[in-house]
């Protein structure tokens, strides 16, 4: 578990105070305090814990949003989506607004299908393991809508990497779990992470498709994982949430 630094502000920064809090928290994002899927504090608290105004909190927020760092969902506060530092990434995906987040899903109804079906026909007994294991991790946070996407990420990261093609693997590992957490700022509603119906869904079809490369049935797992992925694609809608 990573441990809680004490908030601390550079005031000697000369950019300003609002630069120096968006210098603070992204330290704490990138040393994973803060991980993906987890909540920024509320903006009181921030302006208590550094001893600066609401407004400062929010010009700093803004500035992390911009950065591609968090995401603001409307009444529920902003969001971390990444850990991996801007200038020492060449994002193969950058994601600009609701266009490309369908573009990227349809890239991903493409090639998970494919690395399910791939999977059924190749995965080892501990490839099979793995996925199960990150099954039950999924499940287990069910109640923990922060830590539920590093959680999916790790089950369909698992299948690709049990697809034996590291091509493929490559490729889900760049799309990272960066764009789950902003393809959740756009569900539609009923769609949310916090909804029991739809997270039970969501293990429901995780299973379907655990279940067909346990059986070695590449059709049926490049079905499941088609419905999996397509359903999402839908429930994006016709535009982005205002």
């Amino acid at each position: 578990m990573t441990s809680r630094t004490e908030p601390s502000l550079d005031r000697s920064d000369p950019r300003g105070l609002v630069d120096a809090l968006a210098a603070a928290l992204k330290t704490r994002i990138f040393a994973r305090e803060l991980p993906p899927g987890s909540k920024l504090p509320s903006e009181s608290e921030l302006a208590a814990d550094y001893d600066v105004s609401r407004t400062v909190v929010r010009e700093a927020v803004s500035r992390l949003r911009a950065a591609g760092l968090v995401d603001t969902m409307q009444g529920r506060g902003s969001y971390v989506l990444t850990v991996t530092q801007p200038d020492e990434a060449d994002d193969p995906f950058p994601i600009r607004g609701w266009a490309d987040l369908v573009h990227l899903m349809e890239l991903r109804v493409a090639i998970e299908s494919e690395a399910a079906g791939l999977a059924a026909e190749r995965r080892t007994s501990a490839q099979l393991a793995a996925i199960s294991r990150a099954l039950e991790g999924f499940s287990r946070v069910s109640g923990h809508p922060e830590r539920l996407v590093e959680a999916d990420f790790a089950y369909h990261a698992a299948i690709a990497d049990a697809s034996g093609n590291p091509f493929l693997a490559g490729l889900v590992d760049a799309i990272g779990p960066r764009a789950f957490m902003l393809h959740r700022t756009q569900l539609a509603a009923g769609s949310d992470a916090a909804d029991a119906v739809h997270l039970q869904l969501l293990s429901y079809e995780h299973g379907a498709v655990r279940d067909a490369i346990a059986r070695g049935d590449a059709q049926s797992a490049r079905a499941a994982m088609s419905v999996h992925l397509r359903r999402s694609l839908a429930a994006l809608g016709k535009g982005p949430r205002g």
